[in-house]
């Protein structure tokens, strides 16, 4: 008689802790996997004002035109973008690098990539509602004004 008490007590929370597993992975399985990027975007700004907002689509270039004849064009990765070319006289908006999900913490500049002399900002973006990519700072953070 002891037996049958002691299984039936091992059962019930056996039985609990089977459920609450199931609960917790029966809708990870059906979740349908997310490519990688699938939910980045990029903005881009023209003197401050949004020029445009893009999925992240691997492969495809953005070129910005503008009426002063300044000329910048994006090309978007798997995970990111970088700046292909530039009509701009120092080039540095072009030798920046790639931004992506996984260096934008690396960088300097973050999640951006900045043109300064055309006034053009692409930014890295995790969502349609302007959100910067996961852990980011406020891009008001990283640039430090100080004297000599």
């Amino acid at each position: 008689m002891m037996a049958k008490i002691r299984l039936r007590n091992l059962l019930i929370p056996a039985l609990i802790v089977l459920v609450a597993l199931g609960l917790i992975f029966i809708p990870r399985l059906l979740r349908t996997p997310e490519k990688p990027g699938s939910r980045l975007k990029i903005l881009v700004l023209v003197n401050g004002a949004e020029y445009a907002r893009r999925d992240l689509t691997p492969g495809e270039t953005l070129e910005i035109l503008q009426d002063n004849g300044c000329r910048n064009i994006v090309h978007m990765t798997e995970n990111g973008f970088y700046m292909e070319s530039a009509n701009c006289r120092n080039q540095d908006c072009v030798q920046q690098g790639e931004v992506t999900s996984e260096n934008y913490t690396r960088r300097i500049l973050g999640n951006e990539i900045i043109c300064l002399p055309n006034r053009v900002e692409v930014v890295l973006l995790l969502d349609d509602e302007g959100t910067m990519a996961p852990d980011m700072p406020d891009a008001s953070l990283h640039v430090k004004v100080g004297s000599i």
